[in-house]
């Protein structure tokens, strides 16, 4: 039988959003790590990689290890993906809601 795996809560804020991580070491797999990501403030708000303030990710340890643990890796993908413009649509449609109050 497999040992349980190891669950962390983690808190990642990213230019002013901040989203709350749930990080299950050897989630069904030895090595493999799952990262939980959910927006908490401003609720919904979208990230580079979570335009919807929600993902799941699939990671092996290896790669996490060598990125210096789950904030820097996060840190990394959300500089990295945020010249994407997918992620500026997502900025405004969420901003363009606001507008209106629709939350």
């Amino acid at each position: 039988m497999q040992p349980k795996p190891a669950r962390e809560l983690v808190t990642f804020t990213w230019r002013s959003v901040t989203a709350r991580i749930s990080v299950i070491r050897n989630h069904r797999i030895d090595g493999w790590t799952l990262i939980r990501i959910r927006v908490t403030n401003p609720p919904h708000a979208p990230l580079p990689f979570a335009v919807n303030g929600y993902r799941t990710h699939g990671i092996d340890d290896d790669e996490l290890d060598a990125a210096g643990d789950v904030v820097p890796f996060l840190t990394a993908w959300a500089n990295r993906d945020a010249e994407n413009p997918a992620y500026a649509l997502a900025v405004a449609k969420w901003r363009q809601r606001d507008l209106f109050g629709d939350r």
